[in-house]
C-alpha cells in the first residue's frame, strides 16, 4: 500500500491525522507527519497534537472498516438500482397510464399509491444514507442509533414493498423479476443482525462514536 503524501495535506488534515494516528502501529507514518508539521513555518506557533490518549476516543478501525465500506457502497447500489433499465421501465409513463387509467384493461387501483410510496421511501433512504456517511467519518454519537433505524427501516420497507407488489400483481407474478433478490436481502439481514448489535455492544464502536 502506498504511503500517504503528507506534503499535500492541508493544516487541518495534518492536525486530524496527527490526532488520530496509532503511532505504535504506524511509527514511520507518525514520524513523517511530525516532520511535515515541523516544515510548515506558519504552524510553528502551534504545537503538533499528540495521538489520542488510551482513554480518549478511538479512531475508525477493526470491523468498523467493513461497516464504513458498506455504508459507502449502499447509496451507490441504490442509485444504480433506481436508474436501472428494468426499474425505469416498470415506472415509465406508458406503464403508469396503463395501470392507473380505470378504462385500461390492465388497470390496478393500488399501483399509484405503490409507485408514490416506493419513490418517496427510496429517496428518503438515499438521503439518510448520505447523512450516515457524514456521521460515520466524523464519529458522531448519533451514528449507531441512526444506523440501526435505517437498517431496520430498510429491511421492513423491502419486505412490505415485496408483499404489496405481490398483492397488486398477483395474476402476473410469474412474469415479474424476483421480489426479494438475495443481493438486496442479504446485506440488509447482515446489517440488522450483525452490525446493529456490534454498534451497541462492541467496545470499539462505543469508544469511536463519541463526538
Amino acid at each position: 500500500m502506498d504511503s500517504p503524501d503528507y506534503g499535500n495535506y492541508t493544516p487541518e488534515e495534518l492536525y486530524q491525522a496527527l490526532s488520530s494516528i496509532d503511532k505504535e502501529a504506524y511509527p514511520e507514518n507518525y514520524r513523517r507527519l511530525k516532520s511535515e508539521w515541523a516544515k510548515r513555518s506558519h504552524l510553528d506557533a502551534q504545537p503538533a497534537p499528540e495521538p489520542e490518549a488510551e482513554g480518549g476516543p478511538w479512531s475508525i478501525g477493526g470491523w468498523l472498516i467493513l461497516v464504513g465500506f458498506g455504508i459507502c457502497v449502499g447509496p451507490v447500489r441504490l442509485l444504480l438500482a433506481l436508474t436501472s433499465e428494468e426499474y425505469l421501465q416498470a415506472f415509465s409513463v406508458d406503464v403508469w397510464r396503463n395501470l392507473t387509467d380505470p378504462d385500461s384493461p390492465a388497470y390496478r387501483p393500488l399501483y399509484g399509491p405503490l409507485f408514490v410510496t416506493e419513490v418517496a421511501a427510496n429517496l428518503l433512504i438515499l438521503l439518510l444514507s448520505l447523512l450516515l456517511i457524514y456521521l460515520f467519518f466524523w464519529r458522531k454519537k448519533l451514528f449507531p442509533r441512526l444506523y440501526a433505524v435505517l437498517a431496520y427501516s430498510a429491511l421492513v420497507f423491502t419486505l412490505l414493498s415485496a408483499k404489496a407488489t405481490e398483492y397488486v400483481f398477483a395474476d402476473v407474478l410469474d412474469r415479474l423479476p424476483p421480489l426479494l433478490p438475495i443481493e438486496t436481502l442479504l446485506p440488509q439481514l447482515v446489517a440488522c443482525f450483525v452490525w446493529v448489535p456490534y454498534m451497541f455492544f462492541s467496545e470499539r464502536a462505543q469508544k469511536t462514536f463519541v463526538h
